[in-house]
């Protein structure tokens, strides 16, 4: 049975803890290396394209495959699956030129996340989808058409 001396001692460290931790006496800092936050908010291609790309072209490859259906019924939730065989992927990135924001995703790859990514993603319209794949410092691209009857982003 809990007496009322070491209920009250619970509780007032208990809500201690609670007041350090909202007030960022706990705070652990993140290492965020070289992420590019202006391309996530970018509203245009080439200002995403320069800030993940770097300034460099990417090379259309067939070892990247994108597969996401060629009609969409709705735009909201769009599925997409991007693999590759190119050899020890750093990166990946799906982009979506004309939508409000084109940078859809960017993934740091390591040898344990592989080099595969499924997710459903927001298209504003019929667009192309990009999956851009670092592997060995260079850039790769795939590309496939999405046709969307309804629309996703503020449509």
């Amino acid at each position: 049975m809990m007496k009322r001396r070491s209920f009250l001692q619970q509780t007032l460290a208990f809500t201690a803890g609670l007041v350090a931790s909202g007030s960022g006496l706990f705070y652990m800092p993140r290492a965020y290396a070289a992420r590019p936050d202006a391309a996530f908010i970018a509203r245009d291609l080439d200002t995403v394209l320069k800030e993940i790309l770097g300034g460099s072209e990417a090379t259309m490859s067939d070892q990247i495959k994108l597969d996401a259906p060629l009609q969409a019924e709705n735009g909201a939730v769009v599925p997409v699956v991007v693999s590759t065989t190119l050899e020890a992927p750093e990166a990946i990135a799906i982009v979506v030129p004309k939508n409000p924001t084109p940078l859809l995703s960017l993934l740091e790859a390591t040898p344990r996340t592989g080099s595969y990514v499924r997710m459903r993603i927001k298209m504003a319209g019929t667009d192309e989808v990009r999956a851009y794949v670092k592997s060995g410092g260079q850039w790769y691209m795939a590309a496939q058409e999405v046709r969307v009857a309804v629309g996703g982003c503020g449509g």
